[in-house]
């Protein structure tokens, strides 16, 4: 992943949310619509992404399943606020 946030997410993904480690996650695997991980994962994930990368994620941001890929997450973070 070219990104370093894209292999921060990937990485934090790997080592906490799912159950097999080893298992691809790249930046366009769905990561909930796949069941790689399940809604407290996701949850768990937006609260990393905030605290890492000093953004507010908002329930209505979830609920939009338009944060379903690291790609997503990514071009979350690049929006202008």
């Amino acid at each position: 992943m070219p990104d370093a946030r894209a292999q921060v997410i990937a990485d934090f993904v790997r080592a906490s949310l799912v159950q097999d480690p080893a298992g691809e996650v790249a930046a366009d695997t769905p990561l909930l619509k796949s069941g790689l991980i399940d809604s407290m994962g996701y949850v768990l994930l937006a609260a990393f992404v905030e605290e890492r990368f000093g953004v507010q994620i908002t329930d209505a941001d979830l609920r939009s399943g338009e944060l379903d890929t690291i790609g997503d997450l990514l071009a979350f973070l690049d929006r202008p606020r």
